[in-house]
């Protein structure tokens, strides 16, 4: 079962392997250059290569290796930032097109398995949307009238929804919601592509995109790739500075899979109304027919500015055994990073920050799957130059006028994470850091992050991020350096794995004093 010394690892990537490619070995000249090797990359990647596009694909690490093998894959039209949000945020019209752009990626993924045949555990199941009893922030009356509103069919709100402890709550149900294993799919993607010729490189870290009417896209191994068109598909772009990240705020979210006996809970999607709010579904086990996981989420946080991964999986089995009292050992536990934009819509188009053949998916909001999907539909069109009645909900250049509120809070905590300039860093003594523990010091006037590893050496680089100059936080689950701004994340020994930032953490240095209003003007 789940030994706490060991990494943290997602069922997906404990019992699957993906496919492997070589990285680049030569310049090359295509249709289109896909920048990440995730869900949304390859969703994009299949669509073009069936328009005939001629694609090449280029991952900083192995498929799905990045948020991705994260996921717990619900396949959904029920929105996780709630209808009710949605008609405020965008009015009823465009909340009805919404709820027709996931029903379409729903359909769409379920075409595409039935088309490629693959064998990924997918199924059509029930989704359940459920009044917590202890915290709930959902009107689930004014969320039912919604959904009917914006054109859900055959769904019910039951007054005494029974649950496995024995309690009964106020529910929604959905029918035609869905789930499969993640790198199951991904897997059936990569081969769907490669019968198109889609090309994969892999451990290639794109270093630069130059725009202009043929994109050069630059990498750390010497080669370039020149295409008529760049899609940056790398959860937070790195291809724009600054005009998307204020519309969207990094998350980290936790998940763990509990063994339940096969039959203990009904097959369906179940999500509860606290915030942050738990998700929960099953999977099956190829090894154990007669068992189960309960996989459960939750206990969000934004990212960088918490380090408590142990209390908040605490939290987690506490609530997955109060939703299941005849459940097992818990056999997973993992962590993953999502990007929530302030009005509840992914950013799929135009790279605003670009004039011309740069286009960018990002703000997932929790719906990844269906939301990659459509990135996939909805930029196929862009490049072809076909109409997409989806395409205005979800351009990355919309104004977020109705979700004032919700823009003035996440950009008000980015800001404030600049406090650290001015206030005692995490740690005042490297000599209170114990073994497989890391804290940021102040040393000459500069802060420095400090990883002492288990045989008590120190390491140690600059703690400053190189997209907007945040002071990263360790985490301690991951073992990575986390920007509390926008979200950027390193590695111990700085190599950067999650955007906006693109470059590693600089080397320490013993004199060295930022001028953030400097980097303010830069930025402005």
């Amino acid at each position: 079962m789940f030994d706490p010394k060991r990494k943290p690892i997602s069922v997906w990537t404990q019992t699957y392997e993906v496919p492997r490619f070589a990285s680049i070995s030569e310049p090359l000249d295509c249709d289109i250059c896909i920048i990440g090797g995730g869900i949304t990359g390859l969703n994009c990647a299949y669509q073009l290569s069936r328009a005939g596009k001629s694609v090449v694909v280029l991952e900083d690490g192995i498929i799905a290796s990045g948020e991705t093998k994260s996921t717990t894959a619900h396949i959904s039209t029920v929105i996780d930032s709630l209808y009710q949000n949605i008609i405020r945020f965008h009015g009823d019209e465009s909340a009805r097109l919404v709820f027709q752009s996931l029903e379409t990626a729903v359909d769409e993924i379920a075409n595409i398995i039935e088309q490629e045949n693959i064998n990924c555990d997918f199924a059509r199941v029930e989704g359940c949307l459920f009044n917590s009893h202890y915290d709930s922030h959902t009107d689930l009356q004014k969320e039912y009238e919604a959904c009917l509103k914006v054109g859900f069919k055959n769904i019910d709100l039951i007054e005494n929804f029974p649950l496995l402890n024995g309690s009964s709550t106020k529910a929604i149900t959905f029918p035609n919601q869905a789930q499969f294993h993640i790198l199951k799919y991904m897997s059936g993607l990569v081969e769907a592509c490669r019968k198109r010729n889609v090309r994969f490189h892999t451990r290639t870290h794109v270093t630069e995109i130059i725009d202009g009417k043929r994109p050069t896209v630059y990498t750390n191994l010497g080669h370039w790739v020149k295409a008529d068109s760049v899609i940056v598909a790398t959860n937070s772009p790195i291809s724009d500075f600054v005009k998307v990240h204020t519309k969207q705020a990094p998350y980290r979210t936790y998940a763990i899979a509990m063994l339940v006996n096969k039959g203990t809970v009904p097959q369906a999607l179940y999500w509860d109304t606290e915030d942050p709010y738990h998700y929960i579904r099953l999977q099956d086990l190829d090894d154990e027919p007669e068992l189960q996981l309960l996989i459960v989420g939750g206990e969000d946080h934004r990212t960088g500015q918490s380090n408590d991964a142990k209390k908040r999986f605490t939290k987690l089995e506490k609530y997955a055994r109060a939703f299941c009292p005849n459940g097992g050992d818990i056999a997973f536990k993992w962590s993953g990073q999502i990007y929530e934009s302030v009005d509840g819509l992914s950013f799929i188009g135009k790279d605003p920050a670009h004039n011309e053949n740069i286009y960018i998916a990002t703000g997932d909001s929790g719906m990844g799957m269906t939301h990659a999907t459509l990135s996939g539909l909805i930029l196929t069109d862009a490049i072809l130059g076909k109409e997409n009645r989806f395409a205005n909900l979800y351009e990355p250049s919309r104004k977020v006028f109705n979700a004032s509120l919700e823009y003035l809070k996440e950009n008000v905590n980015s800001l404030s994470q600049y406090s650290s300039y001015i206030t005692p860093p995490s740690l005042s003594n490297i000599d209170d850091l114990r073994p497989g523990q890391g804290g940021v010091i102040m040393r000459d006037g500069y802060h420095v992050a400090m990883y002492k590893d288990e045989k008590g050496i120190l390491h140690e680089k600059s703690a400053y991020c190189p997209h907007m100059k945040g002071v990263v936080c360790f985490n301690g689950l991951e073992k990575t350096w986390d920007c509390p701004v926008h979200g950027a994340r390193f590695n111990l020994e700085g190599k950067v794995l999650d955007g906006p930032a693109n470059d590693n953490l600089d080397e320490a240095r013993k004199e060295f004093k930022v001028d953030i209003r400097k980097e303010d003007r830069k930025a402005s």
